[in-house]
């Protein structure tokens, strides 16, 4: 048996063990799923453990590799998907009610993909129900929780993913995201996560959320890893319209000398609208930075003080309608607390909508023009550390998004405006637990923001993992975990911020939409 501490292993020596015969895939599977059967009771990482058919895999990889065959880097690596993920003949639930017993007979183009590679899937993830922010906890499919403490939150919405990675139960985790579902749970855990540009990797087969802000995201360990990831299962799908007709990396190289980086920091967006933990983690990165001779720029913006309030607007009503004929069909098929929130959608006003549209254009045209300029923009991942899981939604949920310096423009830029973004491990705050930092690059240039994460990476080592201890006597009651607070929405919340916008969409008559 091979021994555990191999399941923390990057993807490049997982491979290189399998193709020189130096450990089988069905002895590295085995020790995953061993892993998962201890583990999973405490995290609730999975919903959906795929034992059987990841044995079966992992014979046909061995027999592959022993005949010659050996397919790439992926051939043999444990995947863990998000379970709003379609995969043909394996349950897909999305943690709610309605698809507690429902099997695609199709597959997501990017599960495809990883299929295509010869990967194995070793299971389905915890999710928060439909991956819509309603409450920490899906109702009859429960909460996962932090690796590097039991009673802290992943957060959400891809919060089995990122505890799944983060303890080792796979070596790569998909998620996706509308606003942050990828970024945040991944800082809370420690990991890698990246998003390509809007398009890039294909949605098709995945449960849609918000069209125009929907992305899939990938978590990892290591750079390097994700970069793997990305180059498999990133590419032009003609099954989704809205994919991305041309190459995964532009030809923009990063210039490697550090004295010719030049990133932009805004403090107004960070300082007074994140913890104490998280400023200090920004600074310290800021200063290792300039150190290795990279220039920061301090940048203000007009139009990024109402991303997060444009991200909502457009977010609650393309999430409304993708749900509003389903709703209509079977109101018993989700949750109470999820079919009150999408009840409460039903109030959002079409002129809301639009407006968002209209403001989000005049953001995008601010943020490009930063880009003539810089090299990248910091921000912090999250506004906190992870939080207990008793409050932890109500700690993200709670930090309003009103118009003015705050966290949360900067947190949902990327989503609204489809920019490649990659957050990063930092640092271990006083109570053991990570801190995260990202960096945002523009459209099409997800070439420089590998080549930017492996040389910050050079200078800002991680190599962190939790101690994958627990003690069952201190598992928090499904009572006592924080359920959103959301039971009773004011549906008329959005409508009466949105008026904000006219401060930046001066004249709506004729300010184009896109």
């Amino acid at each position: 048996m091979i021994n555990n501490d191999i399941t923390f292993a990057n993807i490049r020596t997982l491979s290189s063990l399998m193709k020189n015969k130096e450990i089988s895939p069905v002895e590295l599977i085995d020790a995953f799923i061993e892993k998962i059967e201890k583990l999973n009771p405490s995290l609730s990482a999975f919903i959906t453990v795929t034992n059987e058919s990841a044995y079966k895999s992992a014979q046909q990889v061995e027999k592959s590799i022993m005949d010659g065959n050996h397919k790439g880097m992926l051939h043999g690596i444990p995947i863990a998907l998000k379970d709003n993920i379609f995969t043909n003949g394996i349950l897909t639930t999305a943690a709610t009610p309605g698809l507690k017993e429902h099997i695609p007979n199709y597959s997501a183009t990017c599960w495809q993909n990883f299929e295509d590679a010869g990967a194995i899937l070793i299971g389905k993830t915890m999710l928060h129900e439909y991956a819509i922010a309603a409450s920490l906890w899906s109702d009859g499919y429960g909460a996962a929780r932090n690796p590097w403490d039991q009673i802290k939150t992943t957060n959400g919405s891809s919060s089995g993913s990122a505890a799944a990675v983060a303890a080792g139960l796979s070596t790569v985790g998909i998620g996706t995201e509308t606003g942050a579902s990828v970024r945040r749970p991944a800082s809370f855990c420690g990991l890698v996560s990246m998003l390509g540009t809007y398009g890039r990797i294909s949605r098709y087969g995945v449960i849609p959320n918000s069209w125009s802000l929907d992305h899939v995201g990938i978590m990892t360990r290591e750079v390097d890893d994700a970069q793997i990831v990305y180059e498999a299962i990133a590419g032009h799908d003609h099954k989704d319209p809205t994919s991305l007709q041309q190459d995964i990396y532009s030809n923009k190289n990063l210039n490697h000398e550090s004295n010719n980086l030049i990133g932009a920091i805004m403090w107004d967006h960070v300082e007074g609208s994140v913890d104490e933990d998280v400023l200090v983690a920004m600074k310290e990165v800021v200063q290792i930075l300039q150190e290795a001779g990279v220039k920061i720029i301090e940048m203000q913006s007009h139009a990024l003080d109402f991303a997060a309030l444009t991200s909502s607007i457009i977010m609650k009503s393309e999430v409304t309608a993708a749900h509003s004929h389903a709703l209509q069909l079977a109101p018993e098929n989700y949750s109470d607390s999820l079919r009150t929130l999408l009840l409460a959608g039903r109030d959002n006003k079409t002129e809301d909508y639009l407006l968002a549209l209209q403001a989000r254009r005049l953001i995008h045209n601010e943020v490009k023009g930063f880009f003539e300029d810089i090299d990248f923009i910091i921000a912090p991942s999250t506004a906190t550390v992870a939080t207990n899981i008793v409050d932890g939604f109500s700690a993200m949920r709670d930090r309003p998004f009103e118009v003015g310096g705050n966290w949360h423009n900067l947190h949902r830029v990327s989503s609204l405006l489809g920019l490649p973004t990659i957050s990063l491990p930092h640092s271990l705050n006083t109570d053991g637990l990570p801190t995260s930092v990202q960096f945002i690059f523009d459209h099409h240039e997800e070439k420089k923001l590998f080549e930017f994460s492996k040389f910050y990476r050079s200078i800002q080592p991680w190599d962190k993992s939790p101690s994958l201890e627990y003690d069952s006597s201190e598992m928090i009651k499904e009572q006592d975990i924080d359920k959103g607070g959301q039971v009773k929405p004011d549906p008329n919340f959005l409508h009466k911020q949105t008026i904000a916008l006219n401060e930046l969409v001066i004249d709506p008559f004729t300010e184009p939409l896109f």
